[in-house]
């Protein structure tokens, strides 16, 4: 069994500020923060999607909101809470990646999703698998692809898709 060592990056850094007792008391506030940011992220990209209008805000704080409580409420949230699983800095970064394809800040994704892919590897093979049988269906195939399996301002550069394809490999 191999552990991720970023998942703890943050405990040696709050062991190196103030001790032992320091990350004993951090490090769950830290790790619950975490797990509220990517609530929060994951509203906001339901929020996106399903409104595209400002004239509808409402319903966009609407279903942001129940997603919100949706997500944070969930059984498989519990466990989380608890204990330190390498899921929860994947999702995270993950979420945070398709946030900012779909704020049009590619750059900022493809390095959210590379954090992703080094927060858990296996998550981030899985998907660079199924995102490199896409690539070559696309390359191969003739039709675009990239425009509906690929995040948003990927499919304009291929030199792009390419690097999003091979980062979940990086870490093997």
């Amino acid at each position: 069994y191999i552990v991720e060592i970023y998942n703890y990056l943050h405990h040696v850094l709050f062991t190196l500020i103030g001790g032992w007792n320091f990350t004993l008391k951090m490090g769950p506030i830290f790790d619950n923060l975490i797990i509220f940011f990517t609530a929060i992220i994951l509203s906001e990209i339901v929020g996106k999607i399903l409104v595209f209008e400002s004239k509808k805000s409402i319903y966009k704080n609407f279903f942001s909101s129940i997603f919100f409580l949706l997500f944070f409420t969930s059984p498989w949230v519990s466990p989380m809470l608890i204990g330190p699983w390498s899921e929860t800095s994947f999702l995270f970064f993950f979420s945070l990646s398709i946030y900012s394809f779909l704020n049009k800040k590619i750059n900022l994704g493809i390095f959210a999703y590379c954090l992703a892919c080094f927060s858990s590897y296996v998550w981030g093979f899985g998907l660079s698998l199924v995102y490199t049988l896409i690539f070559i269906r696309d390359f191969i195939g003739g039709k675009r692809y990239l425009i509906k399996y690929f995040p948003f301002g990927l499919y304009k550069s291929r030199i792009k898709a390419l690097i999003w394809t091979f980062i979940g490999f990086m870490p093997f």
